[in-house]
This record gives structure tokens, sequence and C-alpha cells, in this order.
């Protein structure tokens, strides 16, 4: 079956709980956003009285399935928030498991070295002392286990999101299951582009027996890492056998091991499938590229992009970057961290247009008249070329989703399904157009013009450049 493009959360949500809700035998899930109490989307499902992704688990729990989820910790330190979000979420789902259903609050397995720690210090302290302030009894296992025995730097971190259900359909990309996603009945004034959450449905056996095997490896090193379910008891995978999926429809996958020394700040990249294909694609491109990327700042990349301008004359780019005041929030004060991220940005920006000039647009999701609190984002990445093929999938173009960070996609070379997806996208983004979408100039007009049809704007750094005055020098793949 040819894979399915699902290009907004009101067509990933529904057809992720119906892969769900299929399930016989098994069902694997990986996300780092995962709330039991995010209502469903699916009428039939609701219809049924089911309110929750808690009820649609428990539900598929007691048919006796074999339910293993894989839910993505965060720093306990600098991320608290996130960090209780995601033992919160995988609580609430162990309060309602039955059966065999195995759930792991899994951070990045890696640890920083004890260099950073020192390093570090004085930002460690603060965020101890801001855990020390807190009510004790919101405070997590791993947050009194660092309360106890010291600080935990985890620098990487699980981003993938997919789920398999009986190893033989799966849904891949960028689809988040948050408590505040709007359904269908609640708001139909809202935006599309305020649930721009994309995702493909596959069913095809030899992709998801890899992505299966992909998931048992992320799921013995958690249990290796010592991590116990919330549930029942964990159990290992067999992983001698290595089932590769096809080269028209391929997995796509990061990631990296724990890597010691006192100085080592991040893990060792061993598999680096974004990074080698993003490459080739470029290198290959002839007509056009299209990305949607949250960060864009992974020099060998750029440096692939400048060096295809120079090489192909007639090669259009199109580039959809959430908008730097999306990205910065003035809350945080735009730590150190984000001024050196924001710097990559600017600079690969810059060079960019200049070796492109007009043949290069980018452009950001565009605030509405009724939504002006929100904050467009990029949930996937995307990369497509010349109607020959499309890779969506975690990933982004920064240093960590190519090194450091678990992350999966898929690459589907199809021209029909490239060519679908590119019209899909730009009727999304640019509305009704009779000028091509492969054209640079195409989206330029539509953002510049504030076209009612466009829900993009100009893609402005203004605020990263001046804070990218403040950046300092640190290893460029941590951003």
């Amino acid at each position: 079956m040819t894979p399915k493009s699902l290009i907004t959360a009101d067509e990933s949500l529904p057809a992720l709980e119906r892969l769900i809700a299929s399930a016989q035998t098994e069902l694997l899930m990986s996300f780092p956003a995962l709330d039991p109490n995010a209502p469903l989307c699916e009428q039939a499902l609701r219809e049924r009285g089911l309110e929750t992704w808690a009820d649609l688990i428990a539900l598929v729990a007691r048919r006796g399935v074999r339910i293993q989820m894989l839910i993505a910790d965060f720093d306990p330190q600098f991320a608290s928030a996130s960090h209780r979000k995601a033992w919160a979420a995988a609580s609430g789902f162990a309060d309602v498991a039955q059966g065999d259903t195995q759930i792991l609050c899994a951070p990045h397995t890696h640890r920083a070295g004890a260099f950073w720690n020192l390093f570090m210090g004085r930002s460690l302290r603060r965020a101890i002392r801001a855990i020390k302030a807190d009510d004790s009894t919101a405070l997590t296992p791993v947050q009194r286990r660092v309360l106890s025995t010291g600080p935990e730097l985890r620098p990487a971190l699980v981003r993938q999101k997919f789920a398999i259900a009986d190893g033989h359909s799966s849904v891949v990309g960028g689809v988040d299951i948050e408590h505040h996603q709007t359904m269908p009945d609640d708001d139909v004034s809202a935006p599309t582009e305020l649930r721009h959450d994309l995702s493909v449905l596959i069913e095809d056996a030899d992709y998801c027996g890899a992505l299966r095997s992909h998931f048992a490896e992320c799921w013995n090193a958690a249990i290796d890492a010592g991590l116990k379910s919330l549930a029942a008891h964990p159990t290992r995978f067999d992983t001698a056998k290595k089932p590769q999926s096809r080269a028209d429809l391929r997995l796509v996958r990061t990631m990296s091991q724990p890597a010691k020394g006192f100085a080592q700040l991040g893990p060792k990249p061993v598999v680096r499938d974004h990074e080698t294909n993003v490459l080739r694609i470029v290198e290959q491109a002839r007509r056009y590229l299209y990305i949607e990327t949250q960060f864009l700042r992974h020099g060998p990349v750029i440096d692939a992009l400048c060096a295809a301008a120079a090489a192909v004359p007639e090669l259009q780019v199109v580039i959809v970057l959430p908008a730097a005041s999306a990205q910065i929030h003035p809350a945080s004060e735009a730590g150190w961290n984000t001024r050196h991220g924001h710097a990559l940005q600017v600079k690969a920006v810059d060079k960019l247009r200049a070796s492109f000039g007009k043949r290069i647009a980018f452009v950001s999701p565009k605030h509405t008249a009724t939504h002006q609190e929100s904050k467009p984002s990029i949930g996937s990445g995307v990369l497509i070329c010349d109607d020959r093929l499309a890779m969506v999938g975690s990933f982004n173009l920064n240093g960590r989703s190519m090194l450091w960070d678990s992350e999966v996609s898929v690459l589907v070379k199809d021209p029909g399904f490239a060519a679908d997806l590119l019209s899909r996208l730009a009727a999304k983004w640019i509305g009704d157009t009779a000028y091509d979408p492969r054209l640079a100039v195409t989206w330029d007009t539509a953002a510049g013009l504030n076209d009612p049809g466009a829900t993009i704007a100009p893609y402005a750094h203004k605020d990263a450049k001046q804070l990218a005055r403040k950046a300092r020098l640190l290893p460029d793949a941590l951003f």
C-alpha cells in the first residue's frame, strides 16, 4: 500500500487513534509528548463512549494486547516542567494499565561528563534550589534522586514519534498527543496551521519490521540503564534478527550511545542515517528542494546546500521555519544555549541567502487575527526533492537531530507521493495559486503580499540576530 501523508492534526490524530484501536496482539509506541488526558478526535471512538487517550489505551489493554510505551523523559534540572509532565503522563497511563502493559519514562541513556557539572555549576545550583523550594509531593523519583546524589546532565533526547500495531501498520512523524489539541467539534474556527502535524501512515511489513527492530534497541537500552516500568514488568526484545526496510520505503534513523569521559558532553553517534540521506539528497537535487524544519543549524547540511547552489544554477529551494519570535521565549531570558543556537541559525540563513539569491525562499507559519497568542510551529521534518522522493519524520536540520537525539523518519522514493505531498503542503501554506510551488518566488510572493489564502509570512530573524551578539561558543551539535 502506498504511504498516506497526513498534513494536519485533524488528519494525523484520528489516523493514529484508529491505528491504536486496531491493534490485536502488539502495540509499540514512542513519543516525547503523550498525554493520557488528551481528548480523542476519532468520532467513531467517541461514539463508543471513549473520551481520552487513557480510555483508548485501557480499551486496547483489556483485549489482551501487549502494549509497550516509551515516553521520552527530559532533563530533571533545566527542563523540570517537561520532566514532570512526562512522569505525570506515564503515571496517568499506568493508572489505567491492565494486563501486559509496560510503560517506561525514558531519558536518553547518556550523561555528560563531570566537567560539565563544574562548568555549569552556578546554573545547576540555581536549578537545584528551585527544585528544593517546590512542594515535595510534586517531585518525581528522578528529582528526589538528584537532590540526594547530585545533578544528572542529559544533553541528548529521545525525540522520535511513532506507533506500530501488530508489526505491519505504523504512523511516523511529528504528531504530538497533548491535552490542548483541539477536537474537531470544539472550535471549528481554529485555523489548520495551528494543528500542522505532518505524519505518514505506512502499512508495509518490511518498513514496520525494521521500525519494530529500532524500537526494540531503544527499549532494551532503557532496561539496561536500569529503568523500571510504571506498570507491568518490562520484558526485553530478542534483537538477534535485524529486519531491513525496502529501498523505496526506507527507515531513516539517528541513534547514539553513552560515551564516557571527564569532559565528554554528548553521546557517541552510532547511526547517522538522517545526515547521510540529507546530504545525498541535496547533492542529487536538480530542480527543487522543499524543506520544513524547526531548526536550520547543521554545518555540513548548510555547506552542502551552498555547494548545490553553485553546482546547479537552476536549483530552487523553499524552507519553512518557525519565526524567531516563536522560538525565543522572553520569560527564559534567552539563555546561552538559546543565544548560541540562534547565532548558528542566523549564520546559516545569511549564508544560504547569499548563495541562492532569489532562488531561495524562507517563510514561517503566520499568526492569525483570532489566534495571536498561539505559536504556530513545525512539528516534523520534511524534505521533498524534484518530485522524486520525500522524507518525513521527527528530524530537524541541527546537530542534535543529525548526531545525538533518537530520531525516526520514512524516506519514500515515489514520484506520485512526493508530488502529491508538495501540492498538499503548498495548498495549505499558500492557498490556491496558479503559480508553480516549486519556485521560490511563488512562496516569497504569497508570504510578502499577506495573501488572504496564505498561512505563511516572511521568515524574520532580527531578534535572533540581536541575541547572537551575546552567544557563547559551544559544541554545535548541542543545538
